[in-house]
């Protein structure tokens, strides 16, 4: 199973890819890909890479699971 962090820009031209909005939301999908990058049952795809240093850029970024039941699974309802 694997787990697309963002809108589909092939099927929707509408698609923007830009910086995060804030820090909050900048924290939340780190500790998302944090988890991702630790857990034995994800693996990062493509992506998966975040830089503060100057505004809040996370990358598109790809994940499949060998467990659908993990949080990641669960928690995470929409595009981060």
């Amino acid at each position: 199973m694997i787990l697309w962090f963002c809108p589909q820009p092939v099927k929707d031209f509408s698609t923007f890819f830009s910086a995060v909005i804030d820090d909050k939301s900048f924290a939340r999908i780190k500790k998302w890909l944090d988890h991702a990058k630790s857990s034995p049952n994800l693996k990062v795809i493509a992506g998966g890479n975040y830089d503060d240093s100057k505004g809040y850029f996370v990358e598109p970024t790809i994940i499949q699971t060998s467990d659908p039941k993990d949080a990641i699974m669960s928690e995470v309802t929409s595009c981060l």
